[in-house]
């Protein structure tokens, strides 16, 4: 039990340390400094919503406020592309650290899910006080359900990133292709548009990504009236994907990973 306790605090010391490393590294690579860490996705938020206000007949997409529906699918989509997909893009900049052995990848994909993930939240919930105070009116309608499907989406992300890096170790190409894979993800994960709004023949294709699953399941979450496709979109769904696709990267990391080491 000593061991077992002196070696968590050193993986808890270990992850901070890598998380503190992160901050430093955006803050003072940035002209903006501590606000440079939320510019990229609050921008890309308001971009989008410029866009889609002006041209749209109401205020509301499948009975959810525009600023709500687009705010999930846009801040879960860039989670996952920076948690996942951007540290394996920039993978190679990590490589001092694991100088230091008790630093091992998975320790760098726990901790950038940790950091980008606390960005998120922290957007959201200042975009659900500013909604909050314009409506005056409580707009999460099961903070349970809330909570527990961003992190089962936090989950994803991270077993995303260690599916990408034994792609990468695997085929040396695979990296070249993340942008694209991120491009994809971005028209077909839900951002701009409901699955109910989707044809029926194209829903059996979408609704397997456990990124969509949660982005709607989510926005059912802030507004009970949301119109949600219950004959596709499951939590008990997201769950069993989470747990299966998590617990089969942490075998496949668990087998390979003084290889990955070595990449």
């Amino acid at each position: 039990n000593h061991k077992l306790k002196k070696n968590l605090n050193i993986q808890i010391n270990v992850i901070g340390a890598i998380i503190y490393h992160l901050f430093i590294l955006k803050v003072f690579r940035n002209k903006f400094g501590f606000m440079g860490l939320f510019i990229e996705p609050f921008g890309l938020l308001f971009i989008f919503l410029m866009i889609r206000l002006p041209f749209s007949n109401s205020n509301e997409i499948a009975n959810l406020d525009n600023v709500l529906f687009l705010s999930t699918g846009i801040l879960y989509l860039t989670f996952f592309r920076l948690s996942s997909i951007v540290p394996n893009m920039s993978y190679n900049s990590f490589a001092p650290l694991f100088n230091f052995r008790q630093i091992k990848p998975i320790d760098v994909f726990i901790s950038t899910t940790f950091f980008e993930g606390a960005i998120i939240i922290i957007l959201y919930l200042t975009i659900l006080l500013i909604m909050f105070f314009l409506r005056k009116e409580i707009i999460i309608s099961d903070l349970g359900t809330l909570l527990n499907s961003f992190f089962l989406l936090s989950i994803i992300n991270f077993s995303s990133s260690l599916f990408f890096k034994y792609c990468d170790y695997v085929m040396p190409f695979f990296r070249n292709l993340l942008p694209w894979i991120a491009r994809i993800l971005f028209f077909t994960s839900g951002t701009f548009f409901s699955l109910s709004a989707i044809p029926q023949s194209i829903k059996p294709f979408l609704s397997w990504n456990p990124i969509l699953q949660s982005v709607e399941i989510s926005r059912k979450a802030l507004d009970d009236q949301y119109v949600l496709d219950i004959e596709y979109i499951s939590f008990k769904y997201l769950l069993i994907v989470t747990i299966l696709f998590s617990f089969f990267m942490l075998s496949i990391y668990g087998i390979t990973e003084n290889n990955l080491l070595k990449r």
